[in-house]
Parts: structure tokens; sequence; C-alpha cells
């Protein structure tokens, strides 16, 4: 017995021994990474210990701050196409989003809890269902800041610029060089503004209120600079009853989720909404299932709503989402008020990555793939890669 103790021991010795040299590593990861930033006028990185613990804490409210505008933008952004045309295709008439703020629209369908026999499988789908909602705020946020950054940056190399060719005009006696001196002045305040967040004043330790003011003014900058081309994704919660309304009652923060729910399924929720929003025009579905024959192709369409099965199966269910597909579609050509059309479809995997090791998606790692996509301009491959763990793709 005293063998076996010793061994356990030793075994944790060396666990505990990886663990810590792995955290090392991740701070040493990060501290260079912190490091490694330079300002926009490429003098160097800021080298003192205050220097990068103000870089680290701005970062962190300006990205909260550019979090809180997209949780604004997802609640408010209608799920209907207020501003819409009716695209003519004989039979297959759609609605088309010709304006608003509205982005990607993806439903995900918790009405399989009759195929989830375990109450581990009904608590994973809720922890999937927070994950995806986290992906669609932090890959936006990230994308927001991306941009805001990329601008950023040119426009402090062309300030240099004019400010290099335009320093002898700017002081001319005939005040030939005042437009410019303007200009430059303005685009000086603008960088000020643009650094706020970057050199420390968003983390501003003698009043606190007035830095998290700065982050929100940068914030409201990055926001609309790339609020044309990058707008977040609206989620949406349908057959949400039963054991997963319960599982997620346990968890405090889903009250404030920018989500909507609905206790209908998927079909009869869009029609609601194509009746409420759009006149009752045509509205296209894509059920996505990884048993579908056809493969998403391009960018995802935000003309279109997408559905994610809300179904955490221990044991595969073939077809779930399938029949969930075709069951619908009959049900809509059976109503009266025939204003849905469904169709089932795969994320291209197999087109992308060739063969690889996983077919199937958790939830949210579906709801990812399809956000990222919608941000890179419709590259699955690179969408798919950033998506799906290294392991799996061996």
């Amino acid at each position: 017995d005293g063998d076996g103790v010793g061994g356990k021991s030793k075994s944790k010795s060396k666990w505990k021994d990886r663990r810590h040299r792995r955290r090392c590593r991740q701070r040493e990861a990060k501290a260079a990474a912190a490091l490694s930033y330079t300002h926009g006028d490429g003098d160097g990185a800021p080298g003192s210990g205050s220097a990068v613990r103000h870089f680290r804490t701005s970062r962190r409210l300006l990205r909260n701050a550019v979090r809180n505008r997209i949780k604004q933008d997802m609640l408010t952004s209608s799920w209907g196409c207020d501003d819409c045309i009716c695209v003519s295709g004989g039979n297959n008439s759609y609605v088309k989003q010709v304006g608003g703020r509205g982005g990607l629209r993806i439903m995900i369908e918790c009405g399989f809890d009759h195929l989830m026999e375990s109450e581990a499988e009904i608590k994973s789908l809720v922890t999937q269902l927070q994950v995806s909602y986290a992906n669609c705020l932090g890959l936006v946020a990230d994308a927001v800041l991306a941009r805001w950054e990329e601008a950023k940056n040119q426009d402090t190399r062309t300030s240099n610029e004019e400010n290099r060719s335009t320093s002898d005009s700017s002081v001319d006696e005939a005040g030939k060089g005042r437009p410019l001196a303007k200009d430059r002045h303005k685009a000086e305040a603008m960088k000020a503004l643009a650094f706020a967040a970057m050199e420390g004043n968003c983390s501003n330790t003698n009043n606190e209120e007035e830095g998290i003011g700065d982050c929100n003014a940068v914030a409201d900058e990055a926001v609309g600079l790339s609020r044309r081309s990058i707008k977040p994704a609206r989620l949406m919660f349908t057959s949400l009853k039963g054991r997963v309304v319960e599982a997620m009652s346990r968890d405090v923060g889903s009250a404030n989720w920018a989500v909507r729910t609905n206790e209908l399924p998927f079909d009869q929720a869009a029609a609601g909404i194509a009746n409420t929003h759009s006149k009752s025009l045509p509205v296209r579905i894509i059920v996505l299932s990884p048993d579908a024959l056809k493969p998403l192709t391009g960018a995802p369409d935000r003309d279109v709503m997408y559905v994610v099965g809300g179904l955490c199966d221990y044991k595969r269910n073939m077809n779930a989402t399938l029949n969930c597909a075709a069951n619908a579609n009959a049900n809509a050509s059976r109503s009266a008020n025939n204003n849905v059309a469904v169709e089932a479809r795969r994320l291209p995997i197999e087109e992308t990555l060739g063969s690889v090791s996983v077919k199937i998606l958790t939830v949210n790692q579906a709801v990812e793939a399809l956000v990222r996509a919608d941000i890179n301009g419709g590259d699955w491959t690179e969408a798919l890669k950033a998506t799906l763990p290294s392991r799996k793709l061996r």
C-alpha cells in the first residue's frame, strides 16, 4: 500500500509541475503580447510595468464598452424586414432586406428535449446555448475592434505624412497653410481620442467614471465605423419550454442575455415574424443538418433565417434535424397562410476541409461557424478551421 500511495503522490506532483509550467508559459505569452504593442507613431512599445497594466485594463474596458453597444443592437434590431422588397422569382419569391441595422438571424430550435434522455444532456445544451451567445458577442466585438484599429493606424500614418509635408506651409505668413493646419489639428484630436483607450485614459485610476466615459466615446466611434459592414447576429431560442427552461432558470445571468425567446417551433415563430413585419411575404429558412445532401455555399445570407438544432445527444440520433426541416416544410405547404419556405443544408465541412474525423458540430460550434463566415465574407475554410478543435482536423 505504501508503494501505491507514493506512486500516486509522485504522479500528482508531476501533473502539478506540468500545470505550473503551462501557466507560466501562458503568463509569459500574455506579457510578450502586451509589450509588443506599439504606438501609432512607431516610437516603440511601452516598457514599464505600469504601461502594460494600463494597456491591459484599457483594452478590457474598451472591449466591454463595445460589447455593450453590440448587445443594444442585438436587442433593438428588428427580427422582421422593416425595410424589405419582395424578390419575384415565380413560385420562389422571397423577402429581401434593403435597409435597417439587422445582421444574421439565427434560431436555435430547442424542441428536441424528448430525444435527450439524461439531465446531463439538458445541462450540456444550456451550456452550449450560453457559449453560442457569448460567441456572437465576442466575435463581433473583436472584428469591430480590429477594423477600428486598422482605420486608426491608417489615419495616424496619413496624418504623420501630412504633417511632414506641410510643416512649412503651416507657418506661411500669407495664411495659405491655415486650412491644412486646421485639418492637421483635427486629425491630431481624432488621434488623441482613438489612443485614449490604448494609452491609459480609459483606465484612469484617479477617476474611474471619467475613464469609463472615455471608453464609451471610443466604443461609439468604433461601432459606428464598422456598422455598415459588421453587424451583430441576432439570436432566438425557439420551442423554449419544459426541462430546457428549468435548466436555464438556474443560470441567473441568462435573464440578461440579448436573446429573443419563443415557445413556438421555429417555423411558427418565423411565420409570426413574417405576418407582423413582412406583410405575409414568403420567408426563407435554412435548417442546418449534418444529414442534408446540399452544403451551404458562399457567405451566409442575411435575408435568410438559419436554424440550428438545439440537440445534445450522447447517442447519435440520425436525421433528427433533417426530419424536423421536412415536417416544417410539409406543415407550411398545408397551411392556408403559406409564407414560410424551409430547406435543409449542411455546413461545407467536406468541401472545405476534406476528409476529417468530425462531421457533426455542437450547437455553439455551428453558431460560431455561421458568425465567422458572415464576418469574413464567406470564407468557410477559415471559419471552420477557427471553430473546430485542432485534434478534429486531423
